[in-house]
């Protein structure tokens, strides 16, 4: 009977451990439920929804909720708009210096052509909601190739002035509420002769050329510089600072700031994503364990890569740079209507000194003498698909 009762006793003592530690288990995903802040609405994401113009009577500011989806550098959004006080079919976009990226864009070039990004998605809209948007680059002069802060601040990109125009039809419309930067893996699937005719047809400027990389040992010699690229910018701690601090990990950061980097674009699995936003929301994570884990999932993803797409040009000023962004929306825009996803692997054609020698080895294999690689990227339909990135409230572009 003895034994018995101790028997007994054991089994109870191990269905309490067992009880105890689902209830401790519980408990810690509950915190983490808690710290993420999973059960917040996510106001980030409003400006995706189709309606959200219809908020705004002023239909300067309609165009605009439009423009700020476009694609941009880290999703700085360094947009910046003063509206017309004497014109209320007119406004100005600057370039937002409180915005920029003075490691990895040392000359601004990248947000410059997230400008022209901008620029297309307005005129798409444009078209769709019945204007036309006379668009004017640079109206009173580019900004220099160093430009201080106050030539930034006072020098306007472009000048928009809207138009009605019996034109409410324009294909690339829905795409821009389903165009998302993909950085995941893509599948082992060629782009069809169709897709790719389709996306060259998009470039209409003389002076800047569109490249197709796929099947080839150009594509495998872009997938080793571009890996080299990731390498090198992963173990540099200015450059990976300025990701650092823009990384939003929790719905309150998201909902707070409505700009930077989210782990939601990069491909993770839910689980993972979920102890990674969590767990690096109560413990912050090194530069040095970021960049290992950018680097692991880039080197990666590079590998599951059907393609590269390239756009070049002939001239590197500020005008040039603008009409690229441009360029890259349409080509997005319609990769989207395609079923194709696509990734900007910019690192080999940004200008700090460590880069040097990979730009140098782009532009020897790829382009004539005196050409620029404005714009490398990824192309391919997406193993998943993933969320958009947080765009912050239309007002807080206006000044």
């Amino acid at each position: 009977m003895k034994v018995q009762g101790e028997v007994e006793k054991g089994k109870i003592t191990i269905k309490i451990m067992a009880i105890s530690s689902l209830i401790f288990i519980a408990g810690i995903f509950l915190l983490l439920f808690i710290t993420k802040g999973s059960f917040m609405p996510k106001t980030y994401l409003a400006p995706w929804n189709k309606d959200y113009y219809k908020k705004f009577d002023d239909q300067r500011i309609q165009l605009i909720s439009h423009g700020l989806l476009a694609p941009n550098a880290h999703n700085m959004q360094s947009w910046r708009i003063v509206l017309d006080k004497d014109n209320r079919m007119k406004f100005k976009l600057y370039l937002d210096e409180k915005r920029l990226l003075p490691e990895t864009d040392q000359y601004h070039r990248q947000s410059v052509i997230s400008q022209g990004a901008f620029l297309e998605l307005t005129d798409i809209a444009a078209k769709k909601l019945g204007y036309e948007a006379l668009i004017k680059i640079y109206p009173e002069g580019e900004i220099s190739n160093n430009p201080t802060p106050d030539e930034i601040s006072k020098t306007p990109t472009a000048e928009v002035t809207i138009i009605s125009k019996d034109n409410n039809k324009y294909a690339s419309y829905d795409a821009i509420f389903n165009r998302v930067t993909t950085r995941t893996n893509y599948l082992d699937k060629p782009l069809t002769k169709k897709q790719i005719d389709q996306i060259m047809a998009l470039n209409d400027y003389k002076d800047i050329g569109v490249a197709f990389f796929h099947g080839s040992e150009d594509l495998k010699y872009l997938k080793y510089l571009t890996t080299q690229g990731v390498n090198i910018e992963s173990k540099k701690e200015s450059t990976m600072n300025e990701s650092h601090v823009v990384i939003r990990l929790s719905e309150y950061q998201k909902n707070k700031y409505r700009y930077g980097i989210t782990m939601s674009s990069q491909g993770f699995s839910r689980p993972k994503l979920f102890f990674l936003e969590s767990l690096g929301s109560i413990f912050p994570i090194t530069l040095e364990q970021e960049g290992k884990i950018w680097r692991e999932a880039e080197t990666e993803r590079i590998q599951k890569t059907p393609a590269y797409i390239m756009i070049f040009s002939d001239k590197n000023d500020r005008t040039t740079q603008v009409k690229v962004g441009m360029l890259y929306a349409r080509i997005q825009l319609e990769g989207s209507n395609l079923g194709l996803s696509m990734q900007p692997m910019m690192q080999i054609t940004q200008e700090y000194p460590e880069m040097k020698k990979l730009y140098e080895d782009v532009i020897q294999k790829f382009v004539k003498n005196g050409q620029t690689v404005q714009m490398l990227f990824r192309v391919g339909e997406a193993e998943k698909q993933v969320e958009h990135s947080p765009r912050r409230d239309v007002l807080e572009l206006i000044h």
